[in-house]
Parts: C-alpha cells; structure tokens; sequence
C-alpha cells in the first residue's frame, strides 16, 4: 500500500469502499495483545455478561485501530491524521461483521495543511456500533507533501451544565505524569497493525518509512493509550485484585505499597466503567524507543443519569502524552460512563 491520493483529487461527498471485518474470538485475543488492554470486558464472557453486557467486547483501541486502517486503506499512507474522535454506541462482539462506511464531508486549507474531515459509521447487525470522524492532512498539487505536525496544545472544554458540586475540587488538577510499563516498539506497533490486518508500511516496512516525511518508523497515532498501560498483572478493574476469575490474588509484580497509579475521580456509588467517546489529537509522531508518559485531569462531568446499566455520571478526563523528552505528543478526551453495576 504506497498509493496516495492528493488533495485536489478529493471531493465533499466521496464514499470510501465500505470495508468488512468479521469478528472472532481469535480477534478479541489479538486486541488484547495490540492494545495491552487485559480489563475483563474484552476477553471474559462469564464477567462482561455478569454486569449486563451481551459478550466480551472489542475495546475503544480497537475501534480506533480499525478506522485508522479504513482509513488509509483509502487515502494511503502519504497522508497525516490530525484528530480523531470515537462515539461508542453499541458492542462489537465475536459472531459479529464489523461494516464501516464512511464519507468526506468538507475539505479545507488551514495554515500549511490540506485537510479533509470523514464521517465514518462502523455497524453489525444490531445497528451502529460506533461513529467516528477523522481530520486527515493530505498531500497536494499545490503544497507538496505532508509537513509533520512537531507541535500541539491542550484542547479548551465548556463545562456541562448540570457540572456537580462534588466534582469541582478535581476539576483541572493534572496528576503527576505517569510512564507506561514498555517503551515503544516496533513489536507492539506491529501487534497493533496485525489485530486488523493494517498494511499502512508506515508501520512494518522500514525501508519505505525511512525513506517517508518520517524518515523512519513510526507508531500508529490511535495508539496513544497503549504505550501508557500497565502491566499485564496490575490491569484490572481492581488494582489490588487484578484478576476477577479470582479476585483473592494480589497483582503481579507484587506491590510494596500503594498503587502507583494517578489517582482517580470516582463518582460516588460508581462501581463499573464504559469508554463512549474519545476524542484525539497527534503531534510529534511516536517512534521505537519512545517511552511515553500520561498525566490525566478531570475536565467536565454530568450530573447523574439513567442508562441501561444503571444509574451513573458521563465523566470526561483530558489525557495528555508526552515522550521521554516532555513535549506533548497528544491528546485524549476521554468520555467515560462511571455507573452502578447491576447484578444479573
């Protein structure tokens, strides 16, 4: 895949080939192995369905890996993502055919870069799983290729109406930043290509890469959230009980004290959490040997709402990345359901 299409060449209203990718438990494996995301909801039935849901599910990584190749399997690799954001509506669950479809809906010019902005749908057979946009920066006639993003500066939030008292003492605190358990590789950026078959040589072919705007290899950019996750031991809805198959064993590698981790706004009564939307944004283009770091600050709530899960609060936590020499890398706008679970 090194074909490219130029700015000038698209138009409002072009269709991408609608792309189909049939889901299989062999898929929600090689997610957890591309995302490093162990929560129990993307590879235990018994769990997921104990608090409500259909099955185990993809995760948000997932769906954002999926669009990204959908993605460029239409523009090609000479373009540039410069935002992205995720709307989880519904469950992607082995048995399920992912389907997406998507089209551009304006292009404009902004400073030095062409852009386009899709609207992009993924569904199976239950209706809408997920919608999405993508702001893509694309080659030109007229302004060559692609110039890198090197820069990025925090997204500016309005706060919800109904913003809840109890919220405001969290409001805007940035935690201190906190590294993922593995730096960035070439393995992991590989595993995350491999879990929805992503030939984007940006990522695997070193040759083609180097010789790129890149000048070498770089990670996906939805991956932001991958190079921040912990251990495969300590990931859990419980930290001190990783393990809900059994929730007596302690993490692995044993704690001496406290979890490490930022500490965490919790809704009072909140026991269960649901990703809904994620809304990204990519500077300077991750490379093997990266190690990133994440600070996260709480930046809106709702007040209490009734969902089919149960009661709970809509929270949205900013998510900053930066690499091992602190400039900030992204950002993730991350919109949570933090609920009460229900038995059953």
């Amino acid at each position: 895949m090194t074909d490219s299409l130029l700015w000038e060449d698209v138009n409002e209203g072009d269709e991408l080939p609608v792309l189909e990718y049939p889901i299989t438990v062999k898929n929600l494996v090689m997610g957890v192995v591309g995302t490093r995301d162990f929560m129990p909801y993307h590879h235990d039935s018994a769990y997921t369905q104990s608090i409500g849901s259909r099955d185990q599910f993809v995760n948000t990584m997932f769906n954002q890996a999926l669009f990204g190749r959908f993605v460029t399997d239409w523009c090609g690799p000479d373009a540039d993502f410069r935002a992205t954001t995720l709307n989880m509506i519904g469950q992607v669950c082995p048995g399920d055919t992912a389907i997406l479809e998507g089209r551009v809906a304006s292009k404009r010019r902004e400073g030095d870069d062409y852009l386009v902005e899709l609207e992009l749908n993924s569904r199976n057979h239950l209706g809408s799983a997920c919608i999405s946009t993508a702001t893509m920066a694309l080659p030109s006639r007229e302004g060559g290729g692609v110039k890198p993003r090197l820069e990025l500066a925090k997204p500016q939030i309005e706060l919800d109406p109904g913003f809840p008292d109890f919220a405001r003492e969290w409001l805007g605190k940035e935690s201190e930043p906190r590294y993922g358990a593995y730096p960035v590789s070439e393995v992991q950026i590989m595993y995350w290509a491999d879990m929805v078959e992503d030939s984007n040589p940006l990522y695997e072919d070193t040759e083609y890469a180097r010789d790129s705007r890149h000048a070498g290899i770089i990670a996906p950019p939805m991956a932001l959230i991958t190079w921040t996750m912990d251990r495969p031991g300590r990931s859990g809805v419980n930290p001190e009980a990783p393990d809900v198959g059994q929730p007596e064993r302690g993490p692995w590698p044993p704690r001496s004290g406290p979890p490490t981790a930022a500490a965490r706004f919790d809704p009072p009564g909140a026991t269960a959490t649901v990703a809904t939307i994620s809304e990204q944004a990519y500077g300077k283009p991750l490379r093997p040997g990266d190690r990133v770091s994440a600070s996260t600050e709480l930046v809106n709530c709702s007040g209490l709402k009734q969902t089919r899960l149960g009661p709970g609060y809509f929270t949205t936590v900013l998510n900053n990345y930066y690499n091992q020499d602190g400039e900030l890398v992204g950002t993730n706008l991350f919109t949570l359901l933090r609920y009460t679970a229900q038995e059953g």
